[in-house]
């Protein structure tokens, strides 16, 4: 696929965000405007691979979406993915392109993403949040959390 083919496409925003080019820059060379170097159209090709790629891959998402969603139902699976089923209709339906969070939230929700959300290690990817220890406070202390820490650390 071409430059050309792939900001057609996918916009020239999106092809100028993966070259890292302004959109006026890519436009004007799209339009003939300007003359870019060898280094700029490599980038510019590089980009048009990466932006059809990308666009390839949230279609294949949005696909085992669509079996999942006709399987167990919309709201369902909006509720397992944890997004708004109003928001999933609107991907569904193509009235509104999925964000990178959206396919990165549809894609745990389907399995496809192995790796933890940002901020948590690995092994806890999965657990429960900790709960703190709310045993009983020794009289005179008022505050739950800090009674049992104070009543764990005296009472070892």
């Amino acid at each position: 696929a071409t430059v050309r083919e792939a900001a057609n496409a996918h916009g020239v925003q999106a092809i100028a965000r993966k070259a890292r080019l302004s959109r006026q820059h890519v436009a004007m060379i799209l339009k003939g405007r300007a003359r870019p170097t060898n280094a700029i159209m490599a980038r510019l090709a590089g980009a048009a691979v990466a932006v059809n790629a990308a666009a390839a891959e949230a279609e294949q998402v949005m696909n085992m979406v669509r079996q999942e969603c006709a399987r167990i139902g919309l709201r369902a699976f909006a509720r397992l993915a944890g997004i708004d089923d109003g928001l999933l209709a609107r991907v569904l339906a193509g009235s509104r392109r999925p964000s990178a969070t959206v396919l990165a939230t549809l894609r745990r929700a389907l399995r496809m993403d192995a790796t933890p959300p940002a901020g948590r290690d690995a092994d806890t990817a999965g657990s429960a949040k900790p709960q703190p220890d709310r045993t009983p406070a020794p009289s005179g202390c008022r505050n739950p959390v800090t009674s049992a820490t104070i009543h764990s650390v005296a009472n070892p």
